[in-house]
């Protein structure tokens, strides 16, 4: 029994080896990349970590919609407790669509601002496996002012350390969506997302 207790107490004062989406914000002077596969969307990530903060940079392809994504946000480390970790995130992007409705018929045509909105909670129950909860809320208004959308997300999921500095990430978000098109009334749909991520720890 002690010899467990003290395995435990060295695995929980261990780093926490994530980089797909754990640790909720990364520490200093570590980075990564990470690959997100999923629906509705795609994207490619690069995450940097300093002292109380982190940066990250993201280009994203929804198929859904044939949109294109490229953001950048800021994930600060609010609360840390022991495995435990809190980061309210704020990031600005801009996305486009031509406005396909082949797997999406209430997309429309539009080129935007995106602020985002969000809240990352991770839980390190061991170095190398991460409870992840989420709050996400990306704005997306035209810049014709003719167009808005909005979509909080709630989300929770798991990433586990494979080795060799990789990763591997499982993410499911539910959430209701306003679209309001740029010649139409405003109406209301249920959002979801499911990702598959890989990512990669540089350092």
């Amino acid at each position: 029994m002690l010899f467990l207790a003290t395995l435990l107490s060295l695995m929980s004062s261990a780093e926490t080896q994530g980089a797909a989406a754990a640790p909720a914000a990364l520490p200093r002077a570590t980075n990564a990349w990470y690959l997100w596969l999923g629906a509705p969307e795609i994207s490619l990530g690069y995450r940097q970590g300093f002292s109380a903060f982190e940066l990250e940079a993201r280009a994203a392809f929804d198929y859904f919609q044939a949109a294109g994504i490229a953001e950048s946000a800021v994930r600060l480390r609010l609360v840390e407790k022991e495995n435990f970790l809190l980061a309210p995130s704020l990031g600005l992007g801009l996305a486009a669509s031509p406005g396909s409705t082949y797997l999406d018929e209430d997309n429309y045509r539009h080129f935007s601002i995106q602020p985002r909105l969000g809240l990352w909670a991770t839980y390190a129950f061991t170095p190398h496996f991460s409870g992840i909860g989420l709050f996400d809320f990306p704005i997306r208004v035209s810049f014709s002012g003719k167009a808005l959308s909005l979509k909080p997300t709630t989300g929770m999921g798991a990433e586990f350390y494979l080795g060799n500095r990789l990763s591997a990430l499982l993410l499911l978000g539910l959430g209701p969506e306003w679209i309001k098109p740029p010649s139409s009334s405003v109406s209301c749909r249920l959002a979801w997302y499911v990702r598959f991520g890989i990512g990669f720890r540089i350092s």
